[in-house]
């Protein structure tokens, strides 16, 4: 009976309207406000006939160079992309026109189109997450994650919110937040020049912190981390892709005690002095709501699992996220290209700062070619393995001492 179930399932046709396709495009045909109304808000693979696809994205491209749109002009257009007769000929442009759809309608149209698109893709994300699921190479936790993540982005994509909004309105709510300042401030990192620079990290920002090995970086993460963890007393989840938590104890120890790191993992020839200090500190350093996952080769969904589960064990919301460092993470769908799994990890992150409304600050390595310049000074174009993550980040910061 099961089996019957899913043959069935895998036999029906998609949700789809032929006759509302067909209304969308003569009323665009006809009307140059309906064709600007369906190409703020339809995409050509919001069509499920193929020969649709290619209409609606002819006259997409023509309404784009503001050239005439008609059946004469649309033709001609298929015709030059070799689409023509995959689109019905000119006899099928011909019964388009003769639809005779009333103009009044096509907002209702262009929402039944909208719709049917909408289950479809809503179809094949759950079908994709059912195949992953029946392969069983996915952690559940990331497959959960990811699921998550679809349908968030298919509901943001349904929004029918007006595109613009008043300056009238923006101005009001700009006014409120001056007068009662927002429960969700920025993360002050405590080092006065960064603060007065950045002004505090925001909710929901991505900031990136870059440089070649061995310059600092991950000292200064843990230094922000700590700051924020004990001086503003707001929650920190620090993922260490690379130290053990040992070793970040041992840097926040060397920070806080004004001992060499050396000394503290050698364990040998620390003065009284030191010890005391270290026993006096400790009280103290316990008390901070520092939290470290060490586990190596982490996935953003399992990093997002983690931060919510934390979340409702403290009963209160993460005031920052650290990585350290990003290279190292883990893609939930592993790629045979370096650079797109970096794409994909970069895009997570930023989606995971939205949507846990927390900032996240992740560290990164940086390619030779700054060793290759006369002043070693890092540009954008040296992140490692890929671009997009200077597309993703809010800010993103250079660790460059000249001297070292």
């Amino acid at each position: 009976m099961a089996q019957s179930d899913e043959n069935l399932l895998k036999n029906r046709v998609p949700p789809q309207n032929n006759d509302a396709e067909v209304a969308v495009l003569s009323c665009c045909m006809d009307s140059k406000e309906a064709l600007g109304g369906s190409a703020v808000v339809l995409e050509a693979d919001d069509f499920y006939s193929p020969a649709h696809k290619l209409i609606f994205q002819v006259m997409k491209d023509l309404y784009a160079e503001s050239k005439n749109v008609d059946m004469i002009t649309v033709g001609e257009a298929l015709k030059k992309h070799g689409d023509l007769e995959k689109a019905g000929g000119m006899a099928y442009l011909s019964e388009i026109v003769d639809a005779h759809a009333l103009i009044s309608n096509y907002t209702d149209y262009i929402r039944i189109v909208r719709q049917k698109s909408m289950n479809r893709k809503l179809i094949t994300s759950i079908n994709e997450i059912v195949q992953m699921s029946y392969e069983g190479d996915t952690d559940p936790h990331n497959l959960i994650e990811l699921a998550i993540a679809r349908l968030a982005e298919l509901r943001d994509h349904g929004v029918d919110d007006e595109t613009f909004t008043p300056l009238k309105q923006v101005l009001e709510q700009t006014v409120k937040n001056l007068i009662t300042p927002q429960k969700e401030k920025a993360v002050m990192s405590h080092f006065s020049l960064l603060d007065w620079v950045t002004n505090g990290f925001r909710p929901g920002t991505l900031t990136i912190i870059a440089a070649r090995p061995s310059m600092g970086k991950s000292a200064f993460v843990i230094n922000i981390a700590a700051n924020v963890a004990i001086k503003s007393g707001l929650p920190v989840a620090f993922f260490s892709l690379e130290m053990s938590g040992e070793e970040i104890a041992n840097r926040i120890l060397s920070s806080r005690c004004d001992i060499s790191t050396s000394s503290l993992q050698s364990g040998k020839n620390l003065s009284h002095d030191e010890l005391g200090r270290i026993n006096g500190s400790l009280p103290f350093l316990g008390k901070a709501p520092l939290f470290i996952d060490e586990h190596s080769g982490t996935s953003p969904a399992e990093m997002l699992t983690r931060c919510r589960e934390l979340q409702n064990k403290l009963g209160r919301k993460l005031g920052l996220i650290c990585i350290d460092y990003l290279q190292l993470m883990s893609a939930v769908r592993p790629n045979p290209s370096r650079q797109q799994e970096i794409s994909e990890i970069s895009r997570s992150l930023k989606l995971m700062a939205k949507e846990l409304k927390v900032p996240i600050i992740a560290l990164s390595q940086l390619s030779r070619e700054s060793e290759k310049r006369d002043t070693h000074r890092p540009i954008l174009s040296d992140l490692r393995d890929s671009g997009a993550i200077e597309q993703d980040a809010d800010i993103v910061m250079f660790v460059h001492r000249p001297d070292y």
